[in-house]
C-alpha cells in the first residue's frame, strides 16, 4: 500500500494544508546562516591524543560582556582567590579548643601548662568541668599542684554536684565536705565522698562506688551483687544529645547520630 502511494506521488509536489497560502515551489531546508569571516573573534588550541598525535583546531574566545569595558576588572571585595582567609575566632566559653590542647600538653609530657590551661577554663566555662575534671586531677598529681586543685574541685562541687568532679576528689584524697566527719569525731575517709553526695542527690552510681568497698555479713554474694550494679549503672553513665537523644558513652562535640555540633550537655544521664 505504501508502494503503490509512493508510486503514485511521484514527481508530484506536496500539497499545501487548508487555511495556509500556497508555495509555488518545494520548501528550502533549514540551514545555519554562515557568519561573515571576522565577526567572531576565533583562536587556535592545539590537542594532544595518544602515541604522540597532535591536532589544531579553531575555537572560539569568550566575547566581553555588554556593558563592561574591556580593561574593566571585578572589584577587589569580590576576588575569592585574594580575599585574605581569616579564621573565625572561638566563642569566648567554648571549652573543647583549651580540653583538647591539655589534653596535647599532658602527651607531651607538660604537666604543669597543661593544670594552667584547665586552670583558666574553669573560670571561664566552670559548667564543663565534669568533662575535664579527671585530667585536671591528672596534671596536678604530676605538677605536684595537688592542693590547689583539691580546693578549686571542691568549690566548684559545692556549686554543681557532679559524679566526674566527685571522683576527681576522691582521687586526690579528699572529700566534698572537709571539714565535717562522723558521729565518733573520725576525720572523713576519701570514700565517704559518696554518702556526701547520696545526701545531696539520690544517684545509684555513687551508692555502687561506695559499696564497692563495703564489707557485709554474707561477703561470698557480694561479688555477683556488685557486677549486677555495675551492669545496671553503665548506661548511666553515658552522655545523651539534647537533639537527636543519642547516647554514648565517650562525650562527642560532633553527634554521630544527628550531626550536630555541641548538642551534648555536659552531665552524665543519670544527672539530666
Amino acid at each position: 500500500m505504501s508502494d503503490e502511494n509512493d508510486k503514485t506521488n511521484e514527481g508530484q509536489q506536496p500539497q499545501a494544508p487548508t487555511g495556509t497560502p500556497s508555495t509555488t515551489g518545494p520548501r528550502a531546508p533549514l540551514s545555519l546562516k554562515p557568519r561573515a569571516v571576522g565577526s567572531v573573534p576565533t583562536g587556535t588550541v592545539r590537542q594532544s591524543f595518544s602515541h604522540g598525535r597532535t591536532k589544531t583546531v579553531v575555537v572560539e574566545t569568550k566575547r566581553p560582556r555588554a556593558g563592561v569595558a574591556p580593561g574593566h576588572q571585578r572589584p577587589q571585595g569580590f576576588d575569592v582567590a585574594a580575599r585574605p582567609r581569616t579564621d573565625a575566632p572561638a566563642a569566648p566559653q567554648a571549652p573543647r579548643p583549651a580540653i583538647d590542647t591539655a589534653a596535647l600538653q599532658m602527651r607531651d609530657g607538660q604537666s604543669a601548662a597543661a593544670f594552667e590551661t584547665l586552670l583558666a577554663l574553669s573560670d571561664s566555662a566552670p559548667l564543663a568541668l565534669p568533662l575535664y575534671a579527671a585530667t585536671l586531677q591528672q596534671a596536678a598529681v604530676a605538677s605536684q599542684r595537688s592542693g590547689e586543685a583539691l580546693a578549686l574541685l571542691q568549690r566548684r562541687y559545692a556549686a554543681s554536684p557532679s559524679i566526674d568532679v566527685l571522683e576527681a576528689i576522691i582521687a586526690l584524697g579528699g572529700t566534698p565536705n572537709p571539714d565535717t566527719g562522723d558521729a565518733g569525731g573520725r576525720p572523713p575517709s576519701p570514700r565517704d565522698g559518696y554518702i556526701a553526695h547520696l545526701a545531696r542527690q539520690p544517684s545509684l552510681v555513687a551508692a555502687s562506688r561506695w559499696l564497692a568497698g563495703e564489707r557485709f555479713q554474707h561477703e561470698q554474694f557480694h561479688a555477683p551483687v556488685q557486677r549486677a550494679l555495675e551492669q545496671a549503672t553503665r548506661p548511666l553513665m553515658r552522655y545523651r544529645c539534647a537533639a537527636c537523644g543519642f547516647e554514648a558513652h565517650q562525650y562527642f562535640w560532633h553527634c554521630p547520630g544527628c550531626q550536630a555540633w555541641d548538642s551534648y550537655p555536659p552531665r552524665r544521664v543519670e544527672e539530666l
